[in-house]
């Protein structure tokens, strides 16, 4: 088994590399740069509120606070010219990159999340490879039988046929994979298929980012891939709720 801090490092070191990978593609204000060096700041803050295990605190941390201090630090600047964008885009990359992923490392060590029988890294295992299979079975239901375009503007190549054969064949893949999880059959399937439609809902919103930017991919940091938000866009969008449903099922 892999030591509990390292895989908090790693998932740090991925919201680093996304948030940077934003950033760079950001047509940025001269005095945001100074404000940066506080979202980064978020960063081991977050995690190292999830690592202790302090639930309250880290749910509210970066959509609570960030989005009050963000803004003001920004104020400080004196400079109010296209403000309202730097607000607005500031701290909506610290969701995507930040606030999102790290519900994965709050899996691994939140106390009911590994008491009575219920495994916080057998759960990551399952949402992980659950949203995965979502992103592939999507592709190939799409490239199989995709005539109907659902986002033509946005993304010409998803199609129903694509969204609803990724919906069912997650659901059924996820089912299979309930042993990973405290769930029943019918859990399981609300689960397995709420991941494939906040999976798709989470791809959506970076089609729509890049076609906002200009770009194909985020970035080449992935030779013949991409970047890394173009790997962990749907993870980004399905670990928060999969936490938060997995605790009103199991915990209350």
């Amino acid at each position: 088994t892999i030591n509990p801090v390292v895989t908090y490092f790693a998932l740090g070191f991925l919201s680093f590399l996304t948030l940077r990978e934003i950033y760079s593609l950001l047509d940025l204000r001269e005095m945001d740069r100074s404000v940066l060096f506080v979202c980064y700041l978020c960063i081991p803050i977050q995690y190292f509120l999830a690592f202790k295990g302090y639930y309250t605190l880290f749910l509210i941390f970066i959509p609570v606070f960030m989005f009050i201090i963000i803004p003001f630090l920004l104020v400080l600047t004196g400079e109010t010219k296209d403000i309202i964008r730097s607000m607005c885009i500031l701290p909506t990359s610290l969701m995507l990159a930040v606030f999102g992923i790290s519900h994965l490392a709050l899996l691994i060590n939140f106390p009911e999340m590994n008491s009575n029988g219920v495994s916080g890294k057998a759960l990551l295992l399952f949402l992980i490879f659950i949203t995965e299979a979502n992103d592939i079975m999507q592709f190939v239901w799409g490239k199989a039988f995709g005539k109907h375009k659902i986002l033509p503007r946005v993304s010409p190549n998803k199609t129903w046929e694509g969204f609803i054969g990724g919906v069912i064949s997650t659901t059924i893949i996820g089912y299979f994979m309930g042993f990973l999880t405290p769930l029943n059959p019918w859990q399981l399937i609300f689960i397995s298929s709420s991941i494939a439609v906040l999976g798709f809902m989470g791809d959506s919103i970076m089609s729509a980012v890049k076609r906002d930017f200009g770009v194909k991919d985020m970035s080449t940091a992935i030779p013949g891939h991409g970047g890394i938000l173009d790997r962990v866009d749907s993870l980004s969008t399905t670990a928060s709720p999969f936490f938060h449903l997995i605790y009103f099922i199991i915990i209350t």
